[in-house]
């Protein structure tokens, strides 16, 4: 059986510990820094005030760089856990191919600035990285397409108060978009309101019994049962077998007002998310975008929501999943 598999690596990126030590020592301001640190003596202003301002910025945190078998890394708080983490200092050759694998790639996600500063802040630190990500982001060709001023008018949104995983799920349907070669044109997503864990399933069609089919078989066989499961009015939904079901499994079912179909904030803005990340990866004919939305589902549920300051992966199952870019330099370290 041969598989396909989309997500290739950057040549020359290895899963070495001993690179990440050479690739600081061959980077001229970090191999000076590291002289400095294993020297255990932080230099005096006069010795260092005809350097960089890199060179000033490292010297300005030296309580914060610590030296672990023999790499430099920066200590770095986490205010949502309080944990202390130690970030690789990234030497100058490996930031384009870090910020290809963390943005540009499909685990990536092309998901904007403050997604990917998150990402790279849990991992890596240099001098002056927050305005190095930004200007990539803001070069992105993928995201300078894509990303348009926005003018729609936004309907009223009702908050809901939730204090667990899967207490209340909405279930909605993405579609009609172009026909794949597998025959899907529709996308099922499932959301879950306390994480923002969600999962999105290509189908061919919308009829009741798919959507009930690919919710238990898919979603619920894998998470458990949510409490609630709360849905717009489509007939799909509405339908005796997709009630049933509910009944059946003991499942509170809810849906949106009929004169206020987008009162559901959450869905709407995770469909746009998913929207754009598709358009940014799928070639002109756009029919294997079923090919792309798991790696793209991947990068979103382990990036960092804004709202919880976590990533939905881990606020769903308690950490952190493992990315190409953990295997390469290590993940975080905690301390």
């Amino acid at each position: 059986m041969k598989l396909k598999i989309l997500l290739l690596l950057p040549i020359g990126l290895t899963i070495r510990p001993l690179k990440n030590l050479n690739a600081q020592l061959s980077d001229p301001v970090i191999s000076r820094i590291l002289t400095w640190k294993k020297s255990s003596e932080k230099p005096k202003w006069p010795e260092i005030s005809h350097l960089s301002q890199h060179h000033k910025t490292y010297w300005s945190q030296w309580d914060r760089l610590t030296v672990v078998d023999g790499i430099l890394y920066r200590k770095w708080e986490n205010t949502t856990t309080n944990d202390i983490n130690l970030q690789y200092v990234l030497p100058s050759a490996d930031r384009n191919r870090v910020l290809l694998l963390l943005h540009n790639d499909q685990l990536g996600g092309h998901l904007g600035f403050k997604r990917t500063i998150a990402r790279i802040r849990h991992r890596f630190y240099w001098a002056g990285y927050t305005g190095f990500v930004e200007r990539w982001c803001k070069r992105c060709t993928a995201c300078q397409k894509r990303n348009q001023p926005s003018h729609h008018t936004r309907g009223q949104m009702k908050t809901y108060i939730v204090g667990e995983p899967l207490e209340r799920v909405s279930l909605d349907i993405l579609g009609p978009v172009t026909q794949t070669y597998k025959g899907n044109k529709y996308v099922i997503v499932v959301t879950d309101y306390f994480t923002r864990y969600a999962e999105a399933y290509g189908v061919p069609d919308i009829e009741a019994q798919t959507v009930a089919d690919k919710l238990l078989e898919e979603f619920i066989c894998r998470y458990g049962l949510p409490l609630q499961i709360h849905t717009d009015q489509g007939s799909q939904f509405t339908s005796d077998l997709f009630i049933q079901l509910c009944n059946k499994l003991h499942i509170d079912k809810t849906r949106n007002s009929p004169f206020h179909p987008q009162s559901s904030g959450l869905v709407e803005r995770l469909n746009r998310t998913i929207e754009d990340m598709i358009s940014k990866f799928v070639p002109k004919h756009q029919k294997d975008w079923n090919q792309y939305l798991p790696y793209l589902m991947m990068a979103y549920r382990s990036s960092v929501h804004e709202t919880l300051g976590e990533t939905p992966c881990f606020m769903m199952m308690g950490r952190e999943v493992r990315l190409p870019i953990d295997l390469i330099y290590g993940g975080a370290c905690g301390i």
